[in-house]
């Protein structure tokens, strides 16, 4: 299974359960514990929060699982322009040391000027090398 996904949900705590759900789902059919299914699960969770909580009028939420044979990886963009973000010092926050405790790689980006972040989870065979 190493084909991309991506789907959007409205811009709304209220569909993030989607998200969790389906991230979940494809991290199971990989070799992913169940452990780091549920960090994964929790990280996303934290990451739409961040980024409904930017206070932009964003339409959507997408997130885009890429299953590779040794990772996960979980981009999570909101659709508004948002200039000069990541901003100075998010790094220190709680919510990001959470978001980043809870996978093995996570950063911020602009991604054609939308917020996006980032998250990265090893495969148990990954983790074995």
């Amino acid at each position: 299974m190493d084909t991309p996904i991506s789907l959007s949900v409205p811009a709304e705590a209220g569909y993030l359960h989607v998200l969790r759900s389906v991230t979940a789902g494809v991290a199971a059919r990989l070799e992913i514990g169940f452990d780091d299914v549920d960090d994964l699960r929790i990280a996303v969770t934290e990451s739409c929060n961040r980024l409904l909580s930017l206070g932009a009028e964003g339409r959507s939420l997408t997130i885009g699982l890429t299953p590779s044979g040794d990772s996960l990886t979980v981009a999570i963009e909101i659709d508004a322009e948002l200039a000069g973000w990541p901003f100075a010092g998010s790094h220190e926050t709680l919510a990001w040391r959470v978001i980043s405790g809870l996978v093995d790689e996570a950063h911020e980006e602009l991604r054609d000027g939308r917020p996006t972040i980032v998250l990265t989870k090893q495969t148990i065979a990954a983790g074995a090398r």
